[in-house]
């Protein structure tokens, strides 16, 4: 069972493949689908239920994930895209040295609720600031891009 659930978080890239997104803002769909299923997780009681949505949470963060990582590569120069991602992602990886401890703090003193405010906000964050801020990159060619 345990490999079996350990192995849902997987399919949610590979499940990015399947969906047309040439007329829709993906990060939109994956936002919103992270924010439904992880209401419905925190809500779940039953063991079933708790694995359902649990397993939707991890394939739509997955499925996000994908898709960021190729949208922020589309929006450097060629010449500097591998740089430019690696020093983007080593950032990033960087802060999520501190998320432990933050997540671990918040759920000591102010429980699970509280947790999933944060991650919820902070995906949030992302979500609105790449949809206003970044350029639309779908059906647009790399070179114009780089322009």
């Amino acid at each position: 069972m345990r490999g079996g659930v350990g192995g849902v978080g997987v399919q949610g890239v590979d499940l990015g493949d399947l969906r047309p997104l040439r007329e829709v803002d993906p990060g939109e769909f994956f936002g919103e689908a992270v924010a439904v299923a992880g209401v419905l997780f925190g809500m779940a009681r039953e063991p079933a239920a708790i694995l359902l949505c649990g397993a939707a949470v991890t394939i739509a963060n997955n499925w996000l994930i994908g898709i960021f990582h190729t949208y922020q590569a589309e929006l450097y120069p060629t010449r500097i895209r591998a740089r430019a991602v690696g020093f983007v992602f080593s950032w990033s990886r960087l802060s999520s040295i501190f998320v432990g401890f933050w997540v671990a703090a918040l759920l000591k003193h102010s429980g699970v609720p509280a947790v999933f405010v944060l991650i919820s906000s902070a995906m949030l964050v992302i979500v609105v600031m790449v949809g206003a801020l970044g350029p639309r990159t779908n059906g647009v060619r790399l070179e114009e891009l780089s322009q």
